[in-house]
């Protein structure tokens, strides 16, 4: 078993052992059910919906490359710069170099799970950049230097009290109830 699976059963370990942290994710998985119910009752055919999407996907998928060459063309002409990166690595230097090249100190990322995936949060700190996450539950768990938790939900695992106690740890705001 590698280092990365026994620290992931380790994990999965204490978060089963932890019966309120059990409820908590209950707690918000269940809301996040009802959300997706109260949009799905916006829709007249759901299922319908659903089948056009995925038939969209797979049909972008078996012209991928095409696909990324028109929409690479179509950004040119609007002025920007594209890069391709045959693998992680190589995206963070090419990164790691714009900034240095712009004499970046901050770096305001988006919601990305690639980045999550190559480690550019990391590779940007040990430049000795300023990276702030711009969406809600990333830049919570940044704060907390934890990885997301979910994908869609990067913080659900915190409760209220935990996530205002961070706020007034790391960047001094005012406890909220």
């Amino acid at each position: 078993m590698t280092q990365t699976a026994r620290q992931f059963q380790r994990n999965c370990d204490t978060a089963t052992d932890d019966k309120d942290h059990r409820e908590w994710v209950r707690i918000a998985l269940n809301q996040a059910g009802d959300a997706r119910s109260i949009a799905q009752a916006k829709f007249r055919d759901w299922d319908g919906a659903c089948d056009a999407a995925s038939q969209i996907k797979w049909e972008s998928l078996d012209h991928l490359a095409e696909n990324l060459e028109s929409f690479e063309a179509k950004l040119k002409a609007r002025g920007a710069c594209v890069h391709w990166a045959e693998t992680g690595e190589d995206a963070c230097a090419y990164i790691l170099r714009v900034a240095a090249e712009r004499q970046a100190k901050r770096i305001v990322k988006s919601k990305c799970m690639t980045t999550e995936e190559i480690g550019l949060n990391e590779r940007l700190e040990a430049a000795g950049l300023n990276v702030v996450e711009s969406d809600l539950g990333e830049f919570i768990v940044q704060l907390r230097k934890e990885p997301p938790y979910h994908f869609v939900f990067p913080a659900m695992h915190l409760r209220r009290d935990r996530i205002s106690e961070t706020f007034e740890r790391e960047i001094g705001a005012a406890p909220t109830e």
